[in-house]
């Protein structure tokens, strides 16, 4: 139980991709201007416990409904919370798009890997896209902390 839970978690963070979310990328009436504006914005919303802003910065292919993402978010919001965030490393891919290397700190966690997040620019926005991903949390593994792509629908 404990493993599913730290793995929703994760997938709130880590649900690094896109989807049905809706086409006004904005948290607070505000647009994100720059790319770190975007990550700062999604983090801020899922320290806050806001799926419904969450889900509103990025798309997740994950899910078949806005709903069903929104519910999915709020579960992992629910199940550990967020404390605090590292930019990692930052790299601009192109003039649209920005990737950057995450280290979330979880409430009852003593470590989490590094996640990747991609910041798309959306006309004179930023929002990020969401590659959804497994990581290994099993640290008797020796695959511990590696992650694989992951394109299985949930709901």
């Amino acid at each position: 139980m404990k493993r599913k839970a730290i793995t929703l978690a994760l997938a709130v963070s880590v649900a690094v991709g896109g989807g049905f979310a809706s086409a006004s990328y904005a948290v607070d009436g505000k647009r994100a201007s720059t790319p770190e504006q975007a990550l700062e914005y999604f983090f801020e919303a899922e320290m806050a416990g806001d799926a419904v802003e969450m889900s509103e910065l990025v798309e997740d292919p994950r899910f078949s409904t806005l709903e069903d993402q929104r519910a999915y978010y709020q579960v992992a919001i629910d199940s550990y919370k967020l404390t605090g965030y590292k930019i990692i490393s930052t790299k601009k891919i192109d003039e649209g798009q920005v990737e950057f290397v995450v280290r979330s700190k979880y409430e009852g966690l003593s470590s989490a890997p590094d996640v990747s997040y991609v910041a798309i620019k959306e006309g004179t926005s930023w929002r990020l896209e969401m590659h959804p991903v497994v990581q290994n949390l099993n640290p008797k593994s020796p695959e511990y902390g590696t992650t694989k792509k992951d394109d299985t629908k949930i709901l």
